[in-house]
């Protein structure tokens, strides 16, 4: 089991779905239905307007396909979506063929809710390919959902990208807007690699404390001459919070450097005066916060090879954000 604590750190990559998440109205361009058929829909996608909506027969395998552009034999690509399907069904997500010949499958169960799901190829043949969601062997002809399409020359999955995302100078489509390819800068905070702070960085975070309810302030006016107040506003503060725990080595050498590297994440960025994203993902649901380093690494107590701190952070806005974690499941 993973730590509770996660980090975007920032790196470059491209998508080469280049109509990732069906925002032209009225249009599905690139997208074909298996067997039932598809439309745009606006059911609450977690990107932009609009998502696929996909209506299977009762044809087990019914489902839609995306063709991609040609991928590279030997090169490792991976794949990630967006899904929603219907409660107890089973659905999948594969690499295939541009006959449809199944290469690379994620398989997963449908609960009305969004998910995002993975799965990585090496690919072994330098030609286009398909995309595939469809049922499992399924003959539910319960509607699904699709968003949020992407296709990485990574053995891994970074965080959904398409040239509409902000901030624009960390974002760009190629070409046409939602008919190219679309690229995250390496320097984008707001975006790019989930690691895990236990088991990337070496911190065990041990009692976080700051990360339940905000703090507020009460407003209040005395009554001149009734006994009493009335209250005029309440504020909602910035939250400073502290990830208290161990940062732990090998060695005294490999304890300065695992703190070098934690630190260089977390680090202000002097050129873009943006936060770290930081996910938490011990509840039911992963919750995101945007937050800027306060302090903390300045050297603490060390007992062995193992350095007792408290990471400051404060977040200007002080919601935590519910997201769609990453899953990989495997068939």
């Amino acid at each position: 089991m993973a730590g509770l604590w996660d980090i975007i750190v920032p790196e470059a990559t491209t998508n080469l779905i280049s109509y990732p998440s069906i925002e032209i109205e009225g249009v599905t361009t690139g997208w074909t239905a298996i067997g039932g058929s598809i439309a745009q829909e606006t059911d609450d996608p977690p990107f932009g307007t609009y998502n696929l909506e996909v209506t299977p027969t009762a044809g087990v395998w019914d489902g839609t396909y995306y063709n991609t552009a040609s991928l590279t034999s030997g090169t490792s690509y991976t794949l990630s979506l967006y899904f929603k399907g219907e409660s107890a069904i089973p659905y999948r997500a594969y690499f295939a063929t541009a006959a449809g010949v199944l290469k690379a499958s994620v398989a997963f169960t449908g609960d009305g809710e969004w998910h995002r799901y993975t799965k990585t190829w090496v690919c072994d043949n330098t030609a286009a390919h398909r995309i595939v969601v469809d049922k499992n062997d399924n003959a539910s002809t319960a509607k699904f959902y699709v968003d949020g399409l992407q296709v990485e020359a990574k053995a891994y999955a970074t965080t959904y990208t398409d040239g509409d995302q902000e901030p624009a100078s960390d974002y760009a489509w190629s070409g046409i807007a939602h008919a190219s390819t679309s690229t995250r800068t390496a320097t984008a905070r707001s975006g790019g690699r989930i690691k895990n702070l236990r088991d990337d960085y070496y911190f065990y975070s041990l009692h976080p404390t700051g990360i339940g309810a905000p703090p507020i302030t009460n407003y209040f006016t005395d009554y001149a001459l009734l006994s009493g107040a009335l209250h005029e506003h309440t504020k909602i503060h910035g939250r400073l919070f502290i990830l208290n725990g161990l940062l732990k080595g090998t060695s005294l050498e490999t304890l300065h450097t695992r703190r070098a590297a934690l630190y260089d994440i977390l680090r202000p960025d002097e050129v873009s005066d943006r936060p770290v994203l930081i996910q938490y993902t011990g509840g039911a649901k992963t919750v995101q916060i945007a937050a800027y380093y306060d302090g903390g690494m300045e050297f603490g107590i060390v007992d062995g090879f193992t350095e007792k701190m408290g990471i400051r952070f404060y977040a200007p806005d002080p919601d935590w954000l519910e997201i769609i974690s990453l899953e990989e499941v495997v068939l």
